[in-house]
């Protein structure tokens, strides 16, 4: 009913399409949905490349070590989640939200989310993306009572992932029981929601923007050929994961030309430009 009961507005790229009620905004991208996925990209390119790197060292996390990871480590289907359903996540900077986003992306639509979030945000946030589930992090400096209080509230499952190594590896905390069988995994596809950003709120409640899989990889394949990206270089990012920004500009566009992506922490001028000469003699 609220796509029902909305505006359209006509530009000249495209038109889109602005929800009274439900604060979304639905495009219509004249580019269409791409030739392929997410998963589909990250299959494309050799298994043993580096994908993911570290700032401070050379531990990486392969193409391949993405693709193992959806088998048993973080198999949605393993929290119940299906096709289509929202998997809700709050990133961690650095390499863990690199790989999160690629993993968790490859199997549903996801919804990044600020680690910086309040209690009574983080709430807003899951009723908004209508949530099968809450993803966190053992190392993460938001409390789990923080995310205990939003998901009682709004009435879905917490799940806290242990983090593996520093390069962004991670696996779920369940209980022995829970953990015996690997069904399979589900599969994000081309033309199906990929992930669900939330606009910064300036003027009013954040609203929600729900980017199709096909789409956003066409769009870091565009950049990545426009900035002529190969498989021998590597991008640095210092911009938070829960956006487009470092999402698209840094982290895809270098992945689907088989590049690999360096993800800082956080900004430091003079760790970042540390980082910038170790990686160029890598």
């Amino acid at each position: 009913s609220d796509q029902l009961d909305s505006t359209v507005i006509k530009s000249s790229t495209s038109p889109f399409r602005v929800s009274r009620f439900g604060q979304l905004v639905y495009t219509e991208l004249s580019v269409g949905c791409g030739n392929c996925s997410l998963l589909e990209m990250v299959r494309s390119q050799p298994s043993q490349s580096a994908a993911i790197r570290t700032h401070n060292n050379d531990e990486v996390t392969t193409f391949g070590q993405l693709l193992g990871m959806l088998k048993h480590a973080a198999n949605l289907s393993r929290l119940g989640v299906k096709e289509g359903e929202v998997v809700a996540y709050l990133t961690p900077h650095g390499p863990l939200g690199a790989v999160s986003f690629l993993v968790l992306g490859a199997q549903t639509t996801v919804a990044p989310l600020d680690p910086n979030l309040t209690s009574q945000e983080l709430v807003q946030a899951l009723q908004q993306l209508n949530a099968k589930v809450l993803v966190t992090f053992d190392c993460l400096s938001l409390g789990l009572e923080v995310c205990n209080q939003a998901t009682e509230k709004v009435g879905i499952p917490l799940v806290v992932a242990k983090s593996v190594g520093s390069a962004g590896m991670f696996e779920w905390d369940l209980p022995a029981d829970q953990s015996t069988s690997s069904p399979p995994p589900p599969v994000c596809k081309k033309d199906q929601v990929l992930f669900m950003v939330r606009t910064s709120g300036t003027t009013s409640t954040p609203k929600v923007v729900p980017l199709i899989n096909g789409s956003v990889v066409r769009n870091a394949e565009l950049l990545g050929t426009t900035l002529n990206l190969t498989k021998n270089d590597i991008a640095l990012n210092a911009m938070p994961l829960f956006h487009v920004g470092g999402i698209y500009a840094n982290l895809l566009s270098s992945l689907c030309q088989g590049g690999s992506c360096i993800c800082m922490p956080a900004f430091n001028a003079e760790v970042f430009v540390q980082t910038l000469s170790r990686a160029s003699n890598r």
